[in-house]
Formats: structure tokens, C-alpha cells, sequence
């Protein structure tokens, strides 16, 4: 897999604006025609979730919004046999 970062088109963060209350740390405007347009022609980023369907999953980072392409490997997943053992207490 790359560690090219991908941004969504369509989606701004500006910082917190000065004086703003701390609990505020930033703003997200979404330009809807600009981003619908970017998932469609970017489906391949998309995951599917059982319970929700297609999405997209986004990162905050120090440097913005960026696509979380990330998939756990074959082999991080358990196997049914490590659960089908007899525990040993």
C-alpha cells in the first residue's frame, strides 16, 4: 500500500476562529455538488458497512482531512481455531 495521502474534494477545515470558546476546534464546510461528484468518481476508496452500506472513511490529521485507506491483513484476523481451544483454567 502507498503512504500517498488522498483529500477528498469538497470538504474545507479552517482552525478555530480567534476568541472562539475551546471547545470549538475548527470549522468543516462541505461543498455538496464538489464532493458528490469526487465519491463517485473515487468508489474504489469507499468500504461497505453491514448496517450503513457504502462510505467513506475519512482521517483527521495535523494536516487536514484525509481518506483512511487502511485494511487490516489476512493474518491479523483471528482464526476460529484460536476460539474453538479448550481454555487452560
Amino acid at each position: 500500500m502507498s503512504n500517498t495521502k488522498i483529500y477528498p474534494k469538497g470538504i474545507s477545515y479552517f482552525a478555530p476562529r480567534q476568541g472562539a470558546p475551546e471547545f470549538v476546534k475548527g470549522d468543516i464546510i462541505l461543498n455538496m455538488d464538489e464532493l458528490i461528484s469526487w465519491m463517485k468518481s473515487n468508489e474504489q476508496l469507499s468500504t461497505t458497512h453491514e448496517k450503513y452500506g457504502k462510505q467513506f472513511k475519512l482521517q483527521v490529521t495535523d494536516k487536514g482531512l484525509n481518506v483512511n485507506t487502511w485494511k487490516p491483513t489476512e493474518s491479523k484476523k483471528p482464526t476460529e481455531e484460536k476460539y474453538s481451544q479448550e481454555m487452560p483454567f
